[in-house]
Protein backbone atom coordinates (compact mmCIF):
# COMPACT_ATOMS: atom_id res chain seq x y z
CA UNK A 1 0.00 0.00 0.00
CA UNK A 2 1.34 3.33 -0.73
CA UNK A 3 1.69 6.10 1.67
CA UNK A 4 -0.85 8.20 -0.30
CA UNK A 5 -3.38 5.58 -0.05
CA UNK A 6 -2.02 4.91 4.09
CA UNK A 7 -2.44 9.22 4.65
CA UNK A 8 -6.33 8.37 2.66
CA UNK A 9 -6.96 6.07 5.04
CA UNK A 10 -6.13 7.25 8.15
CA UNK A 11 -7.77 10.65 7.14
CA UNK A 12 -11.11 8.46 6.91
CA UNK A 13 -10.59 6.55 10.03
CA UNK A 14 -10.33 10.13 11.72
CA UNK A 15 -13.46 10.93 10.59
CA UNK A 16 -15.13 7.89 11.43
CA UNK A 17 -13.69 8.61 15.18
CA UNK A 18 -15.08 11.88 15.24
CA UNK A 19 -18.64 10.45 13.81
CA UNK A 20 -18.84 7.85 16.01
CA UNK A 21 -17.93 10.17 19.75
CA UNK A 22 -14.39 9.71 20.07
CA UNK A 23 -12.74 12.42 21.96
CA UNK A 24 -11.15 14.84 19.75
CA UNK A 25 -7.64 14.13 21.50
CA UNK A 26 -7.83 11.01 21.55
CA UNK A 27 -8.96 10.31 17.75
CA UNK A 28 -6.47 12.41 16.33
CA UNK A 29 -3.72 10.60 18.70
CA UNK A 30 -5.52 6.87 17.45
CA UNK A 31 -5.18 7.90 14.02
CA UNK A 32 -1.72 9.33 14.14
CA UNK A 33 -0.41 5.92 15.98
CA UNK A 34 -2.43 3.70 13.12
CA UNK A 35 -0.85 5.60 10.27
CA UNK A 36 2.82 6.16 11.50
CA UNK A 37 2.19 2.15 12.49
CA UNK A 38 1.38 1.16 9.00
CA UNK A 39 3.94 3.43 7.32
CA UNK A 40 6.78 2.75 9.55
CA UNK A 41 6.21 -0.12 12.21
CA UNK A 42 4.23 -0.42 15.55
CA UNK A 43 7.48 -0.38 18.00
CA UNK A 44 8.47 3.65 16.30
CA UNK A 45 4.86 4.57 16.45
CA UNK A 46 4.77 3.80 20.00
CA UNK A 47 8.17 5.68 20.44
CA UNK A 48 6.39 8.18 18.23
CA UNK A 49 3.63 8.75 20.97
CA UNK A 50 5.59 8.59 23.76
CA UNK A 51 8.05 11.20 23.06
CA UNK A 52 5.28 13.62 21.46
CA UNK A 53 3.18 13.03 24.74
CA UNK A 54 6.22 13.80 26.92
CA UNK A 55 7.44 16.59 24.68
CA UNK A 56 3.84 18.34 24.93
CA UNK A 57 3.26 18.12 28.80
CA UNK A 58 6.91 18.63 29.70
CA UNK A 59 7.06 22.06 27.68
CA UNK A 60 7.25 25.54 29.92
CA UNK A 61 5.08 26.95 27.32
CA UNK A 62 2.35 25.19 27.57
CA UNK A 63 2.52 24.47 31.15
CA UNK A 64 1.50 28.17 31.60
CA UNK A 65 -2.14 27.14 30.33
CA UNK A 66 -3.32 25.60 33.45
CA UNK A 67 -1.71 28.02 35.66
CA UNK A 68 -3.49 30.83 33.23
CA UNK A 69 -6.78 28.58 33.65
CA UNK A 70 -6.39 28.68 36.69
CA UNK A 71 -6.22 32.42 37.49
CA UNK A 72 -9.19 33.09 35.59
CA UNK A 73 -11.14 30.19 37.68
CA UNK A 74 -10.18 32.06 40.74
CA UNK A 75 -11.30 35.79 39.38
CA UNK A 76 -14.27 34.50 37.69
CA UNK A 77 -15.54 32.62 40.97
CA UNK A 78 -13.93 35.13 43.41
CA UNK A 79 -15.48 38.42 41.60
CA UNK A 80 -12.84 39.75 41.28
CA UNK A 81 -12.86 41.91 38.04
CA UNK A 82 -11.23 42.18 35.20
CA UNK A 83 -8.68 45.23 35.43
CA UNK A 84 -7.37 43.60 38.89
CA UNK A 85 -5.74 40.64 36.09
CA UNK A 86 -5.22 43.25 33.46
CA UNK A 87 -2.69 45.51 36.34
CA UNK A 88 -0.88 42.28 37.34
CA UNK A 89 -0.23 41.24 33.97
CA UNK A 90 1.22 44.58 32.78
CA UNK A 91 3.09 44.84 36.31
CA UNK A 92 4.48 41.26 35.83
CA UNK A 93 3.49 39.83 32.54
CA UNK A 94 6.57 40.40 31.04
CA UNK A 95 8.86 38.56 33.95
CA UNK A 96 9.03 34.63 33.33
CA UNK A 97 7.00 33.06 36.10
CA UNK A 98 5.06 35.96 35.59
CA UNK A 99 1.87 33.90 34.98
CA UNK A 100 2.50 31.69 38.55
CA UNK A 101 2.80 35.38 40.42
CA UNK A 102 -0.43 36.31 39.12
CA UNK A 103 -2.28 33.58 39.66
CA UNK A 104 -1.19 33.74 43.32
CA UNK A 105 -1.77 37.29 43.58
CA UNK A 106 -5.21 36.91 42.17
CA UNK A 107 -5.79 34.07 44.78
CA UNK A 108 -4.49 36.37 47.48
CA UNK A 109 -6.82 39.21 46.61
CA UNK A 110 -9.67 37.51 46.79
CA UNK A 111 -8.77 36.31 50.21
CA UNK A 112 -8.04 39.19 51.35
CA UNK A 113 -11.63 40.88 50.03
CA UNK A 114 -13.61 37.59 51.40
CA UNK A 115 -14.62 36.61 47.95
CA UNK A 116 -13.29 33.37 48.06
CA UNK A 117 -14.25 30.18 50.24
CA UNK A 118 -13.30 26.47 49.85
CA UNK A 119 -16.29 25.85 48.21
CA UNK A 120 -15.60 27.78 45.21
CA UNK A 121 -11.99 27.45 45.47
CA UNK A 122 -11.92 23.36 45.05
CA UNK A 123 -14.60 24.35 42.20
CA UNK A 124 -11.77 26.25 40.48
CA UNK A 125 -8.94 23.76 40.70
CA UNK A 126 -11.42 21.19 39.79
CA UNK A 127 -12.55 23.05 36.23
CA UNK A 128 -9.28 24.16 35.76
CA UNK A 129 -7.30 20.71 35.92
CA UNK A 130 -10.58 19.10 33.88
CA UNK A 131 -9.90 22.42 31.15
CA UNK A 132 -6.14 22.25 31.29
CA UNK A 133 -5.89 18.45 31.00
CA UNK A 134 -8.26 18.73 27.95
CA UNK A 135 -6.11 21.09 26.41
CA UNK A 136 -2.96 19.59 27.00
CA UNK A 137 -4.42 16.24 25.34
CA UNK A 138 -5.41 18.62 22.45
CA UNK A 139 -1.95 19.25 21.76
CA UNK A 140 -0.81 15.82 22.43
CA UNK A 141 -3.18 14.37 20.21
CA UNK A 142 -2.52 17.39 17.72
CA UNK A 143 1.57 16.17 17.95
CA UNK A 144 1.16 12.75 17.36
CA UNK A 145 -1.56 13.38 14.20
CA UNK A 146 1.17 16.25 12.80
CA UNK A 147 3.81 13.95 12.41
CA UNK A 148 1.87 11.39 10.61
CA UNK A 149 1.04 13.78 8.28
CA UNK A 150 4.70 15.57 8.24
CA UNK A 151 6.30 12.11 7.14
CA UNK A 152 2.84 11.18 4.66
CA UNK A 153 3.35 14.66 3.19
CA UNK A 154 -0.10 14.31 2.57
CA UNK A 155 -0.92 18.34 3.20
CA UNK A 156 1.73 18.97 -0.05
CA UNK A 157 -0.20 16.30 -2.05
CA UNK A 158 -3.18 18.03 -1.16
CA UNK A 159 -1.68 20.95 -2.26
CA UNK A 160 -0.27 20.21 -5.48
CA UNK A 161 -3.52 18.72 -6.26
CA UNK A 162 -5.60 21.91 -5.25
CA UNK A 163 -3.26 23.56 -8.12
CA UNK A 164 -3.87 21.25 -10.73
CA UNK A 165 -7.71 21.89 -10.71
CA UNK A 166 -7.46 25.65 -11.96
CA UNK A 167 -9.87 27.27 -10.18
CA UNK A 168 -9.77 30.71 -8.01
CA UNK A 169 -8.45 30.76 -4.72
CA UNK A 170 -11.83 31.67 -3.65
CA UNK A 171 -13.10 28.43 -4.78
CA UNK A 172 -10.96 26.71 -3.07
CA UNK A 173 -11.56 28.82 0.62
CA UNK A 174 -15.18 28.19 0.09
CA UNK A 175 -14.49 24.18 -0.67
CA UNK A 176 -12.29 24.29 2.58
Amino acid sequence: MSISEIALLTTLLLFVLFAIGFEISLAMALAGFVGFAAIVNAKAAFFLVAKDVFSVFSSYGFTVIPLFVLMGQLGASGGVARSLYDCSYKWIGHVPGGLAIGTVAVLILTLIKRDMDLKRFVAAVHDTLRIGCMVMMLLAGATILGHFFAVTRAPFIVAGWLESLNVSPFVVMLII
